[in-house]
């Protein structure tokens, strides 16, 4: 009589070990499949962040420097021309305004003007720190504009508003669109202005 041996499996022709070591193998691919979605969420959420702390900090230097032009009008304002000064040389500041040193000459009250806007201007843009030949302390691609209203009560009073506008690093809608300052400098496509950003202030001057 011929002896018979009969070999069990399980599955398809596989041993229970076999297959445990398979459904391992899936359960580790899967894992690191939403392990390295979880890693990209993260550095995008990162990327985010930055732009988003970058923007505030844009936007606080912007309102210092509003802060600090109207002090200087406020100190120099002895008349209705002195204040002009300001407001014609800061319809715009694409270039250099010429100046007086009021360092080291003794300045009437229309050479501050010129002064303080020159000055101004510098620490607008951030010319006091550079990385290579570009300023890298101030507002990226500013632009100021100032204008003043006559008010009647008192005699001699403006109501003053300055606009600064700078390039964003992200393109949003355009929430100022009736303000012209700096239009058409920060375009993503002609006219949305969707990388300006916009800062307005206004405040009272008297003589």
């Amino acid at each position: 009589m011929r002896n018979s041996q009969h070999i069990y499996t399980t599955g398809f022709g596989q041993s229970p070990a076999s297959r445990q070591r398979g459904v391992t193998l899936i359960d580790a691919m899967i894992g690191l499949v939403i392990f390295s979605v979880g890693l990209l969420a993260l550095a995008s959420l990162q990327t985010i962040s930055k732009h988003s702390n970058f923007e505030a900090i844009q936007r606080s230097y912007a309102a210092e420097m509003a802060y600090d032009l109207f002090e200087r009008i406020r100190m120099n304002s002895s008349n209705a021309t002195i204040r002009a000064e300001y407001v014609n040389a800061y319809k715009t500041i694409n270039s250099e305004i010429t100046a007086t040193d009021c360092t080291t000459t003794q300045c009437d009250n229309q050479q501050l003007a010129s002064w303080d806007l020159e000055n101004w201007r510098q620490s607008l843009i951030g010319s006091s720190e550079q990385k290579g030949a570009t300023n890298v302390g101030g507002l990226i691609n500013p632009v100021a504009c100032l204008e003043t209203t006559a008010v009647a009560d008192p005699p001699g009073g403006v109501e003053a508003t300055l606009t600064i506008v700078w390039q964003g690093q992200t393109a949003l809608p355009d929430t100022h669109a009736a303000n012209t300052c700096g239009a058409g400098n920060y375009d993503g496509t002609p006219g949305d202005n969707a990388y300006r950003r916009i800062l307005v202030m206004t405040t009272y001057i008297n003589e």
